[in-house]
């Protein structure tokens, strides 16, 4: 089975590629559409014969020519390569940018809470009054007072040292912490 070689489409007009001709395509698995008939395809191709020091010096062209393509897109992915890093570096710019102003306004907060604080103090202070207190009996009446309690003091010491000590009505019956009541 032949292979289709045709590129351009039956029954569209097209130009031929060697005389220029204007024709209609058939269709042909054999042709490729290009030229109006066999003479034309066979005329192209010879003219595009070409010597040893002919293809040596195309396939030079050729190969500066990739040269300059690979420089080209080289020079291309730099170009892109530094503007991906100036935006990164304005988007890192600004982040930062928001976080000082962020650090700002925290420590504004802070301060303004730490000065409601000490308003809320002082207004306090104000409200509450500090009332002196004087004294209803003088230093005298005083000295009495403690020696009167230190008296009632070594009496119940001497009284708690005549009773003797009563023990608990609760005693421990076994080794293991349980404790029974006794029924005295």
């Amino acid at each position: 089975m032949p292979r289709n070689f045709q590129v351009i489409e039956t029954g569209t007009t097209h130009p031929c590629r060697q005389c220029g001709q204007v024709f209609t395509v058939e269709r042909n698995p054999n042709q490729s559409g290009l030229f109006c008939s066999r003479i034309c395809s066979l005329r192209f191709s010879r003219s595009k014969i070409r010597s040893h020091d002919q293809k040596i010096a195309d396939k030079e062209k050729m190969l500066a020519r990739i040269r300059e393509r690979q420089e080209r897109d080289r020079i291309e992915a730099a170009k892109q390569h530094e503007a991906e890093l100036a935006e990164q570096q304005r988007k890192s710019n600004e982040e930062f940018a928001r976080w000082e102003m962020r650090q700002a306004e925290i420590a504004r907060e802070l301060a303004d809470e730490e000065r409601r604080r000490v308003e809320l103090e002082r207004a306090s202070m104000k409200n509450i009054e500090i009332i002196e207190i004087e004294p209803t009996t003088g230093p005298l009446e005083i000295d009495e007072l403690n020696r009167e309690m230190f008296r009632q003091h070594q009496q119940v010491a001497a009284h708690q040292d005549k009773v003797p000590r009563v023990s608990s009505p609760v005693r421990p019956s076994a080794s293991n912490g349980i404790f029974l009541k006794s029924s005295r």
